[in-house]
């Protein structure tokens, strides 16, 4: 089985919204409605996002021991926004389809809100 797990932080009052905006956009990816653009900016935001997250020592250890602990090749950091550029929209799309299954999200709600 594969587990998707995510995360938002929002105002009690606004948590029945996000739940919905979250839902909405399930729906449309596991109908298999990305676009070209969608996959670009997720490219651009993860081929962004590995140098932010290497921001000290203790870090940048702790990547290189979670590649050498699954046993990953010597250049798997280097070579990461070469893979990022190999994936293709079909891919997504037919990941999408598969993976996304509206039906089955679940949440887990911390604080108040309101009629939840």
């Amino acid at each position: 089985e594969t587990l998707i797990v995510g995360s938002f932080a929002t105002e009690n009052d606004k948590v029945p919204t996000a739940i919905e905006l979250v839902r909405r956009e399930w729906q449309r990816l596991a109908s298999g409605d990305v676009t070209e653009g969608d996959v670009d900016a997720a490219k651009a935001f993860l081929k962004g996002a590995l140098p932010l997250s290497l921001d000290g020592t203790s870090t940048m250890a702790g990547r290189l021991l979670a590649v050498q602990r699954l046993g990953l090749d010597i250049d798997h950091l280097t070579a990461c926004n070469a893979r990022v550029d190999a994936v293709t929209t079909d891919m997504v799309r037919a990941l999408a389809r598969r993976l996304m299954r509206p039906d089955d999200l679940t949440f887990a709600i911390a604080g108040d809100p309101s009629g939840m």
